[in-house]
């Protein structure tokens, strides 16, 4: 492309997005507030940058500025956000939680400049932050999209939306991202745990990474074989529970990666491991404790009993892919909650199917079904002196754990309080009954059919099934409309602007975990106002 075509596009893009000179009054800084406020751009689905400057309206807010497919009109619709918090700091949004990692406290009325570095191919995005009369710093590198968009592969919207207060964002750009091949390695070397260390129980190993550009994440290996997942963000550790490997000398490094595929690896460290036999009740603590068990990737029951040692706690029972170390990495989890109840974590939340008081120091009896292949299980609780009772019945595996197959180790923390577990075992399940072969059942509850509709139109249906829905895809006129929602409430926006005035057919299609389907179809007419010839929908005449 002639660098006068790539001006012409990149004007015809900054009028589209109302930054050009002089656009329509206001265009260029809008307001936060409850209600959603999108922007489209155009489609990006390479490597580019966005730049925006943001200003808080209080000293407390809950304000977010975020990068979507399609117009946003709920959090989940993001795939890169920044947020001004209810703490008074700015951070981001990293797959299924909020985070930062410098410290970015804000101040009400001081404009804080904004730079995103975007990557859709990889699902990753980095956050950079000028505050007032400061330097640019990093906030947060190569996190990931939020867990609800991690398949998407491009983005053309941007929105802004705050929960408490508000805030105002101006001058909002794309940018090229950066050109050229990078060749130049990282620089890695373990930090923890030092040469010859003796080491037992749970031990964390940590390094830290640098590159020229930016580290996209740090591999830990354990006598040359990879020990647990890539950690795509600094501070770079994991936790290695010894008890899984034998007594003896053993061999740690890391292996540190960039963008572009270059990698380097530390010099090697030396330690040894040496453990007492385990004992059968494990107590909790905020520390992360996980234990090995045999790798089960088909239908398996896992059963303990666990014991809160107060009240109001909150601790967790999980099961993982390799020891865990944060939430995130547990794909089904059981809960003594702050509010004196027992849940469990369903998808993106908590839940459960029936009310489940707990006592301080009475045992529960805990019995969980999973099934890896279809991503979920059930769980079943024993209250003293009671039967057996459903707790949660097909919850889906943990939003950040949805495509892990196979599971070989359970953990206990608790951030409040403490609990006991006890007597922990995993065998495969016995032999169930016949093929699932009913099919979910499926209808729209909103738009109406036939309906005239315009702007962000809210699709919604009822699904369910027998033995649990597995999830339900939207498409219009038969092209999916963003990713398969794995639980309830099924709904989501569509931006109808997006789409030409006329007939358009939405459809719903609800899967259970045997795979059979059933969809639902309506027909809306989209009318939405239409803008002068030559001109976009703000009345910006394009070159």
């Amino acid at each position: 492309m002639s660098p006068r075509l790539r001006a012409v596009r990149a004007f015809a893009v900054a009028a589209s997005l109302g930054l050009g000179a002089p656009p329509r009054a206001g265009a260029q800084c809008l307001t936060a507030g409850p209600a959603w406020r999108n922007t489209p751009f155009d489609s990006q689905a390479a490597p580019f940058g966005a730049t925006f400057d943001a200003t808080p309206g209080g000293a407390r807010i809950d304000g977010v500025t975020g990068l979507s497919l399609g117009a946003a009109a709920d959090y989940k619709q993001l795939a890169a956000i920044v947020r001004f918090n209810n703490a008074g700091l700015i951070d981001a949004r990293n797959g299924g939680v909020y985070a930062a990692d410098a410290r970015v406290p804000y101040t009400a009325g001081s404009m804080y400049r904004f730079r995103l570095a975007v990557d859709p191919v990889a699902h990753r995005y980095s956050v950079y932050v000028t505050p007032p009369g400061a330097a640019e710093r990093l906030l947060g590198m190569n996190y990931a999209f939020r867990a609800e968009q991690a398949l998407a592969a491009s983005l053309n919207s941007w929105a802004l939306q705050a929960g408490a207060g508000a805030h105002q964002v101006c001058r909002f750009a794309l940018t090229a991202a950066p050109s050229g091949p990078d060749a130049v390695p990282p620089a890695v070397a373990l930090t923890s745990p030092a040469h010859g260390a003796v080491l037992s129980g749970e031990a964390t190993v940590s390094a830290e990474a640098t590159d020229a550009v930016a580290v996209a994440g740090v591999q830990f290996l354990l006598d040359g074989a990879n020990l647990n997942a890539e950690d795509a963000q600094a501070p770079y550790r994991t936790a290695w529970n010894t008890a899984a490997s034998a007594d003896g000398a053993h061999l740690l490094a890391a292996v540190a990666r960039d963008a572009a595929g270059n990698r380097a690896t530390s010099a090697p460290v030396t330690v040894s491991v040496k453990n007492a036999p385990s004992a059968a009740c494990l107590a909790s603590s905020p520390a992360w404790r996980s234990t090995p068990f045999p790798v089960q990737s088909g239908p398996f029951e896992a059963a303990f009993t666990a014991i809160p040692a107060e009240s109001r706690i909150d601790a967790i029972v999980g099961l993982s892919r390799g020891p865990a170390t944060r939430y995130s990495d547990l794909a089904a989890i059981v809960r003594f909650n702050n509010t004196g109840y027992i849940d469990a974590r369903n998808g993106g939340a908590y839940g459960a199917d029936s009310s489940f008081p707990y006592t301080a120091g009475a045992s529960y009896r805990f019995r969980l079904a999973v099934d890896p292949a279809a991503g979920v299980y059930s769980a079943y609780v024993t209250p003293p002196g009671s039967p057996e009772r459903t707790l949660a019945s097909r919850y889906a595996f943990r939003a950040e754990q949805s495509a892990v197959a196979r599971l070989d180790s359970w953990a206990l923390q608790s951030g409040a309080g403490s609990h006991r577990v006890c007597a922990f075992a995993a065998v495969p399940a016995p032999a169930g009954p016949a093929l699932d072969a009913s099919a979910p059942t499926v209808a729209f509850t909103a738009p109406a059919a036939s309906a005239t509709v315009s702007g962000s139109v809210t699709l919604a249906v009822k699904a369910s099934d027998d033995a649990g829905v597995a999830g339900v895809q939207f498409r219009v006129d038969g092209v999916d409309l963003g990713a398969e929602l794995r639980q309830p409430p099924f709904s989501m926006a569509w931006d109808s602007t997006s789409a030409p005035n006329g007939a358009h057919r939405l459809t719903a299609t609800a899967r259970d975990a045997a795979g059979n389907r059933t969809s639902a179809s309506i027909g809306v007419v989209a009318a939405n106002a239409t803008s002068p010839a030559g001109a976009d929908r703000f009345g910006v005449k394009y070159l």
